[in-house]
């Protein structure tokens, strides 16, 4: 359930659940899997600065309000 962020992959970079009890579960095998955290811990960060950082996202959000703004088609 990564709701429109394909970036977002499970117990790779984010813990995911349907419901609170199934995040409580994850959270709780992060806690006494170490290498499961270290894992999601680097790669959480990877994709961070990847994807979402202000240099990175905003840098897509400038272009895209620069594009609309001369009245550019997407």
């Amino acid at each position: 359930c990564t709701m429109g962020l394909p970036e977002i992959v499970h117990e790779e970079n984010a813990l995911l659940a349907h419901d609170g009890t199934g995040l409580a579960e994850a959270l709780l095998r992060a806690f006494t899997d170490p290498q499961l955290a270290k894992r999601l811990g680097e790669n959480g960060r990877r994709t961070y600065e990847r994807y979402f950082s202000p240099r990175t996202a905003g840098a897509y959000v400038v272009g895209e309000l620069e594009r609309i703004a001369h009245g550019k088609k997407g």
